[in-house]
């Protein structure tokens, strides 16, 4: 084991296992193949491999390092730990065991484990594209920007989920939307990806130059809007049965009192509404999503503004993340609601209603309220969508052109201009950027080699060249990746 390398554990689903074999077919051994890259390529995931370095760790002595694989070989240790490191996600960081069913989400194509690292392949980009933001101004970062990001509701349409929001450089958003592209957009339709993330940065331009300038409906929107149903009554036994999970008296009565302090203020800002309004009449454990599915979340059903249980509204309390990792940001460490609560007041083409957050035990959750119809994008329908993918794509770069630089105030038109600077020198760069490996993209098989195609893809996202990884996809590779 090379000196100052170190190891992490794989937990399975049902606990920790007790020592380092082999678990090649498991689901989580598929999402967890590209953590330990070296062993995947070497002949399958150890339980136990060593893929990084953490110093709050040591070897344990009953394990054994991997082999060292082709791919190990043609990079080099020194590169091959640094990239498991910027691009992989530790897996003690996370207890599987509370919803397992995420892993398969996870694991079911490369864009599904691309939403699930947004903070390693954030700090990918801050550190690999370190002099391409040198001297660049931060603006409101949507911080998660991705193709099945954007949704259509009763409000209207556009990015959705602020989670991660922060301030930062406008090339995270950027870069991030158009390797979703290229993941997303090939599997599924016969377009150019690269004219795809052309047209998304005409849409972010057009916003720059003009504030006030309006994206076309996309006609997908319209067709999804028309679906649309006002069956409450069938809403509300839908979030019972299916959305809201039992809590204890005890955990309910601890977010009753948490919200005290949130319902004084809504009621100060919303001084129309009734004072009964805010009233709980019930209120469960949340689990969805794929970035977010490991945060805590709780649905709180109030009363509305009136006796009638048909207009009572649904607040959704979603737990504050820490984004540390992410070290070209501005108070990445910190669970501070704020920056969420200001993103999506600047971004969101409509924002939500009832925006707040709590303190709960040692934890902070901003709290907005659902609309009664929520469709996002989804790529398994991406097929469909022929006639609306290059409008859904201007519109998100329309809607992030007109969101970034309201940070400013009143520099904002400066701040405008700078990032139009920006797009005219290095919109080639970007370009180079979010293009994934063809030859990868063709010829990796499915399945287990979903995780190893990503992390290629976004080493090349990560500026380094395929050159400078001597990587061919060859005989050895293919053969070793799926042993």
């Amino acid at each position: 084991m090379p000196p100052g390398s170190t190891w992490w554990y794989i937990p399975s689903v049902q606990g920790r296992p007790k020592g380092p074999e082999r678990a090649p077919g498991s689901a989580l051994a598929q999402l967890l193949g590209i953590a330990c890259i070296g062993s995947v390529v070497a002949g399958g995931c150890l339980r136990g491999a060593s893929i990084g370095a953490d110093a709050g760790a040591s070897a344990p002595a009953e394990a054994s390092p991997p082999k060292v694989g082709a791919l190990d070989a043609r990079v080099g240790t020194s590169t091959l730990a640094a990239l498991t490191q910027q691009l992989t996600v530790p897996p003690t960081s996370y207890d599987f065991s509370s919803n397992e069913k995420l892993i398969d989400r996870i694991t079911a194509s490369p864009h599904g484990y691309f939403r699930f690292i947004n903070v390693a392949f954030s700090e990918a980009i801050c550190r690999r594209l370190e002099k391409l933001r040198e001297g660049v101004p931060l603006v409101n970062l949507h911080g998660d920007a991705h193709i099945e990001q954007y949704a259509v509701t009763d409000l209207g349409r556009g990015l959705t989920d602020f989670d991660d929001s922060a301030k930062g450089p406008a090339l995270l958003d950027l870069l991030r939307f158009g390797v979703s592209i290229h993941l997303a957009v090939k599997p599924h339709l016969d377009r150019d990806p690269a004219a795809l993330f052309s047209r998304f940065l005409e849409g972010y331009r057009a916003a720059l130059k003009n504030p006030q300038v309006e994206a076309k409906v996309p006609a997908w929107v319209e067709r999804v809007h028309t679906s649309f149903s006002q069956d409450r009554a069938r809403y509300f036994e839908w979030i019972s049965t299916k959305m809201m999970k039992p809590v204890p008296d005890a955990k309910a009565a601890e977010i009753k009192k948490a919200l005290e302090p949130y319902v004084e203020a809504m009621r100060h800002k919303h001084g129309e509404l009734d004072p009964r309004f805010f009233e709980v009449a019930k209120l469960g454990r949340l689990k969805m999503g794929i970035g977010s599915a490991l945060d805590e979340k709780f649905l709180v059903r109030v009363r509305g503004p009136s006796s009638d249980p048909l207009d009572d509204v649904i607040l959704e309390l979603k737990e504050v993340r820490s984004l540390a990792g992410i070290s070209c940001i501005e108070g990445s460490g910190a669970t501070d609601p704020f920056r969420i609560l200001l993103a999506q007041a600047r971004i969101a083409y409509k924002p939500y209603a009832y925006v707040g957050y709590i303190d709960l035990e040692d934890k902070k959750f901003w709290i907005h309220s659902w609309v009664d119809n929520y469709r996002e994008l989804s790529l398994s329908k991406l097929g469909d969508m022929a006639d609306s993918i290059d409008d859904i794509v201007y519109d998100v770069g329309v809607q992030l052109g007109r969101g970034h630089p309201k940070i400013a105030a009143d520099f904002e038109i400066q701040l405008r201009q700078a990032q139009l600077r920006f797009l005219d020198e290095n919109e080639k760069q970007l370009q180079t950027r979010s293009k994934p490996l063809p030859r990868l993209h063709r010829r990796l098989r499915e399945g287990r080699d979903r995780g190893l195609e990503l992390l290629l893809v976004l080493v090349q996202k990560s500026k380094l060249r395929l050159t400078e990884l001597d990587l061919e996809v060859g005989g050895d590779l293919r053969v070793a990746a799926s042993e």
